[in-house]
């Protein structure tokens, strides 16, 4: 084993995880100062709509927001309505009554043919009990990150008004947290307010740090993801519009995405912080709030000023893309045909390569075989380990286990953490075991996990749409797989360790917070699915002779 490499892959390893995660890559929170999009600037809204909590059963202080944020749109001297409904009730029979804010800008002298609508609701979480306490949340993130957001993109956005040749439309439900009242009367009485409507753009909280993640879009995206990419910072994933359709979660976006085309945003970090008295201005995050106007903003000024959008059907699509994030490297994307081209054309390269080093004897199906047997073992085990680890934790904070949204979990993230960490220092000492008594060739270990993971992207592919979070990774190992067959490209394999731990860490973090400690078991099968390819790489760029 060569020391000097292996030194170098684990400062390069841990440095791809710790850039790549959290909040480190995420832009610095622009002073009030700054001419563009400032979160520090956003935050003097937050700080005053999360005074207190407002919700449906807060009537007075909900009132107090709405006040607010009419005298923030008169201030810049945009005019607007508000639109009441009364006498609605919960299930319990309370009687509440609620108002949308609503407004509209056009070009300068002209009247728009096309619309961009900026929405987030202004009510907070009614009370809910966490560990049998009764919390009530201000509503900070959720949704005044949303709410200041749009104030702040509005105020920019209006100094380049003589510029435009789309309006803007702004909406600021009530009533989101319970029932979608908001948005609901808003189609059932204001239709007018979607007429000529050709982008949305949503913006939530499910937490209170981390990236602002474009998590869903609207079907047929792939016009929707070419505006995307004018955003210097982009974080998505397409595989998450999957996932989200079948978590038992909703917004706003939910009621307009089968007749809109439009963009859904949030934060989804961290879960214990989601509708309780932690939802505060004290736990604001800055760089949160920055990313979502270094995002969205771009995505405005463009739809309102390019000619291409007077055309309120212009981001109607019949085609879905494939599209992914990789922290500094930016958005990649693809039609879904040309990514299951380049499925085809990796599987098929992989085929070839495998019968190429079968012929040289560089790898046996016996090993393959085996190695394939004990990988999965392993990776059971481990997945079994986190379902009990999660099981136990629910146990010892007195709560019910349940798979999705298992929250207020202390130290949740440490045991997270620790499992992984734990499974891969065990999966580790496996391998080199493997590959010393055994003397498997590590090319071994990376024709079985392509062989696994290829098949798992078709069915993935074909099941849902989407497989990157699976095929991304054999790609990038299929490259390494095809350079191996030169004597010194060995060398090269340190690069595809890290771009895989580039492309990973963020995943494993995402489904981490979205999915919270109850799918712990998800979690560490897919981090075992990683390792099967991050080893073999990394032994053959360490070891001197392979």
């Amino acid at each position: 084993m060569n020391k000097a490499r292996l030194l170098i892959t684990i400062i390069l390893a841990a440095a791809g995880i710790f850039v790549t995660i959290g909040d480190t890559h995420l832009p610095s929170a622009k002073g009030v100062d700054y001419d563009g999009f400032s979160a520090v600037r956003a935050s003097k809204e937050i700080e005053i709509i999360s005074s207190e909590p407002h919700s449906i059963y807060h009537p007075l202080e909900r009132a107090k927001v709405k006040e607010y944020l009419a005298s923030r749109l008169e201030d810049m001297g945009v005019s607007y309505e508000i639109f009441d409904y009364d006498s609605l009730q919960d299930k319990r029979g309370y009687v509440f009554n609620i108002s949308n804010i609503y407004s509209v800008t056009e070009p300068v002298n002209k009247k728009a043919g096309s619309y961009i609508l900026l929405i987030a609701h202004y009510d907070s979480s009614p009370a809910k009990k966490v560990k049998g306490e009764k919390v009530l949340s201000y509503g900070a993130a959720d949704d005044g990150y949303g709410v200041a957001t749009i104030i702040e993109i509005l105020r920019n956005v209006l100094k380049t008004r003589a510029e435009w040749s789309q309006g803007i439309k702004v909406l600021f439900t009530d009533s989101e947290e319970y029932g979608l009242y908001g948005i609901k009367k808003a189609l059932d009485y204001q239709r007018d307010i979607f007429e000529d409507v050709g982008l949305v753009i949503n913006i939530e909280a499910r937490g209170v740090k981390g990236p602002a993640i474009l998590f869903e879009t609207t079907s047929g995206n792939s016009r929707l993801i070419e505006l995307y990419k004018n955003s210097p910072r982009p974080y998505a994933y397409s595989i998450t519009s999957a996932v989200y359709n079948i978590l038992p979660n909703s917004t706003d976006f939910t009621l307009l995405k089968d007749t809109l085309p439009g963009l859904n945003f949030s934060v989804v970090d961290n879960l214990n912080y989601y509708h309780t008295n932690l939802d505060n201005f004290d736990n604001i995050s800055l760089k949160s709030i920055q990313h979502y106007g270094d995002q969205i903003l771009p995505l405005v000024s463009t739809f309102l000023t390019d000619q291409k959008y007077s055309d309120n059907n212009s981001l109607r699509s019949n085609e879905n893309c494939v599209y992914f994030t990789i922290p500094f490297l930016g958005l990649f994307s693809f039609s879904q045909s040309m990514y299951l081209i380049i499925k085809i054309i990796t599987s098929l390269v992989f085929l070839l390569l495998l019968m190429a080093y079968l012929k040289q004897s560089r790898i046996s199906f016996k090993s393959i075989g085996l190695i394939m047997i004990l990988n999965l073992f392993i990776i059971a085990v481990a997945s079994a380990a986190g379902y009990l680890v999660a099981s136990i934790s629910a146990k010892a904070n007195g709560l019910p286990y349940r798979v999705i949204n298992l929250a207020y979990v202390e130290y949740e993230f440490v045991f997270t953490f620790a499992t992984l960490l734990l499974f891969t220092v065990l999966y580790t000492i496996t391998y080199i075991i493997i590959i010393r008594r055994r003397k498997i060739s590590s090319l071994n270990f990376i024709a079985s996990g392509n062989i696994l993971m290829l098949t798992l992207s078709f069915v993935s592919y074909f099941k849902i749409g989407d497989s990157i979070i699976i095929f991304i990774p054999s790609f990038i190992a299929v490259v390494m797989f095809l350079l191996n067959i030169f004597n010194y490209s060995k060398y090269l394999n340190i690069f595809g360790v890290i771009l895989l731990l580039m492309f990973v860490s963020p995943i494993i973090y995402s489904l981490s917070v979205t999915l919270a400690i109850g799918s712990l078991f998800v979690v560490t099968a897919l981090w075992g699915l990683y390792l099967w390819l991050l080893l073999p790489l990394t032994d053959r760029f360490v070891r001197r002779n392979v």
